[in-house]
C-alpha cells in the first residue's frame, strides 16, 4: 500500500514538473487539466475529479492500476468496480505467472472482505478450507520477557471487547493467548499457551476477571488459573445430569460365593479402632485430598452390598432362633399340658 501511495504521489509530482507537456486527451490517453493541475487516466476522462483520477469505464474491467517487476506477468493491482445495486468495491491483490490471487483485500459497502468480494460483516475472511492458510494469525516468534521464573508469563496477545459504564469506558471481556516459561529460570526458551477468558460486572475496570483458562497441557480451570486436573472448577456445579465412565469393575462381585465378607464382630472392633468403616479414608484425608467421586460411589454401594449381606444373614440367624423357640414352645406346652393331666387324677 505504501508503494502504491509514492507511486500516485510520484505521478503527482511529474505532473507538476512537466505542467502542460502531455495534455492530451481521447480514448486511452492521460489528461492534465492545465488549470487545475490535476490528472485524469482513462477513456477521455478530460474532467478528473481530484489531483489524481484513474476510470476504465467499464463495471467489469480488470486492475485499474498495476505495480509489476522484472516479469510482468507478476504483478499487484488496484481495482475500483460498481457492481449490483450501484455497489462499489474497492479491491487491492495480486497476480502471480496468470495465477489469480486478485481482489484478496475488497472494502464493499463498509465492511472488508478477505478472499471474498461480498463480506457479510465488518471483517469477514474466507481462508482455503484445507487449512493450509491461517484465517487469521496474531504475534510473531520473539521471545518476550525473559526474566521470568518458570511457570510465569513472558507475555501475550490480548482481544478486547469494551463494554459500558457511563463514568468511563472500560473493556467488559478480553480473550487473551498468554505464553508460559516451560524451560529454566530467566530463560524461557520453551514456551507453552494458555488461553484465559475474563469478563466484567462492569461497575470499573478492577472488575474485569479472569473466569476461565485453557492450560497448554489440555487442563481446563474453572474459577482457578491453575487446574490440577482435565477440569478444575473453584466453586459449585449444577448439573442436571452427570455421566461417569468407570475404569474399574463395580462392586457385584460381593455376591460371588467365594467373597469373604468380614463378620459383624471384626466389623465393630475395626470402627472402634479406626473410627470409620473398612476401606473407607477418614474425615481428615478426604478433607485434605478430597475425593474420587466415582471412586467413593462404588464404595459406597460395595457397604450397600455388604450391609445387604448382613441383613440376610441376621434374617436367617433369627429364623434359626425362632425354629428353635417354636420348639422350646411345643415341648414346654406338651409339658405343661402332661402336668395338668398328672394333676387332675
Amino acid at each position: 500500500m505504501k508503494n502504491i501511495l509514492a507511486t500516485a504521489i510520484a505521478v503527482l509530482a511529474f505532473t507538476q514538473i512537466s505542467y502542460g507537456q502531455w495534455a492530451t486527451s481521447g480514448a486511452g490517453n492521460a489528461y492534465n487539466n492545465n488549470s487545475t493541475g490535476k490528472v485524469g487516466v482513462g477513456l477521455s476522462l478530460t474532467d478528473p475529479q481530484t489531483l489524481l483520477e484513474i476510470n476504465s469505464n467499464s463495471y467489469t474491467a480488470g486492475n485499474q492500476l498495476m505495480l509489476s517487476g522484472l516479469e510482468r506477468t507478476r504483478y499487484s493491482g488496484l481495482l475500483s468496480q460498481t457492481v449490483a445495486a450501484g455497489i462499489t468495491i474497492f479491491s487491492l491483490g495480486t497476480i502471480s505467472n496468470f495465477i489469480n490471487y486478485g481482489q484478496t483485500l475488497n472494502l464493499y459497502n463498509g465492511n472488508v472482505g478477505i478472499g471474498t468480494l461480498n463480506p457479510a460483516g465488518k471483517v469477514h475472511i474466507i481462508p482455503p478450507l484445507d487449512g493450509t492458510v491461517s484465517a487469521l494469525t496474531i504475534g510473531d516468534n520473539s521471545k518476550g520477557n525473559p526474566n521470568v521464573p518458570v511457570g510465569s508469563s513472558p507475555g501475550g496477545y490480548n482481544i478486547d471487547f469494551h463494554g459500558y459504564r457511563d463514568i468511563v469506558a472500560q473493556i467488559g471481556a478480553r480473550i487473551r493467548a498468554e505464553r508460559i516459561n516451560r524451560f529454566d529460570v530467566n530463560n524461557p526458551l520453551i514456551q507453552g499457551m494458555d488461553l484465559a477468558f475474563s469478563t466484567s460486572q462492569g461497575i470499573d475496570q478492577s472488575y474485569l476477571l479472569e473466569r476461565l483458562r485453557i492450560k497448554y497441557d489440555g487442563k481446563v480451570g474453572i474459577g482457578t488459573a491453575t487446574p490440577d486436573e482435565q477440569l478444575t472448577v473453584k466453586g459449585k456445579i449444577h448439573a442436571e445430569e452427570v455421566r461417569i465412565d468407570l475404569n474399574f469393575p463395580a462392586p457385584d462381585y460381593v455376591f460371588q460365593r467365594d467373597y469373604k465378607l468380614l463378620n459383624l464382630d471384626a466389623v465393630k472392633a475395626y470402627i472402634a479402632e479406626h473410627r470409620h468403616l473398612p476401606e473407607v479414608p477418614s474425615a481428615k484425608k478426604m478433607e485434605k485430598e478430597g475425593i474420587n467421586l466415582s471412586e467413593m460411589n462404588m464404595l459406597l454401594l460395595k457397604k450397600i452390598e455388604e450391609l445387604t449381606l448382613y441383613v440376610i444373614q441376621q434374617k436367617e440367624e433369627n429364623a434359626t432362633i425362632k425354629t428353635e423357640l417354636s420348639k422350646i414352645k411345643q415341648q414346654q406346652d406338651a409339658r405343661i399340658a402332661a402336668l395338668e393331666k398328672a394333676l387332675k387324677k
